[in-house]
This record gives structure tokens, sequence and C-alpha cells, in this order.
């Protein structure tokens, strides 16, 4: 159990417990924590420990067994326009017929009104936020054509237009060159330091103490929740992973991993 120590919330959840048909064991059991607003929330943990299903559920992508989650004071559920989801490159159809342009006008769906048609104001939006993360001159091509930095940083671009308060990374560091990696990173810190929240799921330990302000350590359940120095500690990342593991720590302006220590 975790407990965020504002007294405004970005996300409260509450006993929840998400089970897929025909598996046997929970994919989250009894997840009980509270995410403070405006904090940039490393979601770590192994290779099926529920991090995606705890994204999916916040955007009420996933039906929960049990429990209840709280998103921005509103029960979560899908087409929150206050809740933006880049979800991992896999599961993304890449054949779907759309351009770079069109992914990212997609961000204004969720703020359209019957009949729908995006207005000037929503293509405009749009072709911002594709500026913002360096893709104007790929818009009219299609998504598949690009390269897996360039398709990220176009999802990317579908969050930001949608203006969303609370954006939702799922693995946004996973086949992306240095350079998309420092944009992402660069997107998240101004996001968060006009008064959004980042909550990003990730398998690289090593840029946690520099880039995020707290750590959410999953295992089906919270192992821990907390600043990166209290989460990252030998004990809770061997409950975590099943063992120990290396641990490399960088700087933020040095992307090249540096003195390893080997965790007891």
């Amino acid at each position: 159990m975790c407990h965020g120590s504002s007294a405004e919330s970005a996300v409260v959840l509450a006993g929840v417990t998400v089970r897929y048909l025909g598996l046997t064991q929970p994919a989250l059991a009894d997840v009980t924590c509270t995410l403070a607003c405006g904090q940039r929330t490393a979601l770590i943990g192994p290779n099926g420990g529920g991090k995606s299903t705890l994204l999916k559920a916040l955007v009420g992508l996933v039906p929960l067994t049990h429990g209840r989650i709280t998103v921005l004071g509103a029960a979560a559920a899908p087409g929150n326009p206050a809740v933006a989801y880049v979800p991992q490159r896999s599961d993304v159809d890449w054949r779907f017929p759309i351009t770079a342009a069109g992914v990212a006008l997609m961000g204004r769906d969720v703020h359209l009104r019957w009949p729908r048609w995006p207005r000037r104001a929503d293509r405009a939006t749009a072709m911002a936020a594709l500026d913002l993360v360096g893709m104007t001159a790929y818009g009219d091509r299609h998504i598949a054509a690009l390269s897996g930095g360039q398709q990220q940083r176009v999802f990317l671009a579908r969050a930001l237009a949608q203006q969303a308060a609370l954006l939702l990374l799922d693995e946004p560091f996973t086949g992306v060159d240095t350079a998309t990696e420092a944009l992402i990173f660069d997107l998240i810190d101004q996001h968060c330091a006009t008064g959004g929240t980042v909550i990003v799921a990730t398998h690289d330990l090593a840029s946690v103490s520099a880039h995020f302000d707290q750590v959410l350590l999953v295992q089906q359940q919270i192992i821990a929740y907390g600043q990166p120095d209290q989460v990252l500690q030998p004990e809770l990342l061997a409950e975590a992973y099943g063992g120990p593991l290396a641990l490399f720590h960088r700087p933020a302006t040095n992307l090249v991993p540096e003195s390893p220590g080997r965790l007891r």
C-alpha cells in the first residue's frame, strides 16, 4: 500500500484487481495507491508485472475485477479528455491507412461534438503538436513508413494534441534513438512544469533517478512507492524482479551508463 502526500490527487487506486479470462493469477491484485498531481512518476517492474495493465485500467481499457479507480476526480473511463495514453508500439496496428498528421489529429477526437468533424482550430493544434516533436515534414507519410523513433514521436504528438492534464506513456523509450529519448524527457519536464502529470512505464532503471520525482514499483501488487532513492533499493528490486540485478546510474546529461553496481 502507498499513499501520496499531496492534497490534490491525480490518481487514486482503491483495492484494484484485474484478472484476465483464462488466467489463474491476476494481472493486478488489490492495488491501493494515491499519486499526486504535478509529478513525474516512473512505473517500473518486471515483464508481466502489471505495468501495462495498470495504465490501461487508468483509461478504462480493461475492466476491473474488484476495486475502483479515480482519475483527476472522475471514475476511470474511456474517452476522458483529461487523460492521454500512448500505448506500446507493439499494440499499434501499423497497417491502418493513416498518415502521421492523421494520427496527431486523432488527439482532438475526444473534444469533437456531433457531427465530429475536426475544425480548423483542431487541425492547427494537431500540426502544432507535430511541430513540437519535430515531425512536421513527415505529416503526409503513412505511419508504417516511419522509423520506430519517428512513430513514437507521432504518437506523442497525438497525446499532446489532446491537451490532457495527465499523460500515460507505456514504454516510450523502447526502440528509439538518443535524440528521441532526450526529446521525450524534455516534453515530460515541460508538461509537469506547467501543472501536468505524467506516468511512464519504463524498463530503463538507469534514467529513473535523473528524470522522475516518484517511482511506483509493481509486481502484480505494489512493492514500493516513493522517491527514487527510496524505491531503487537492492532488497525492493530483488523482491520485484525475483533476484539481484545490475543497476546502472547515469546523469541526465550523459546517456552512457557509468558506475555500475551489483545489487545484493
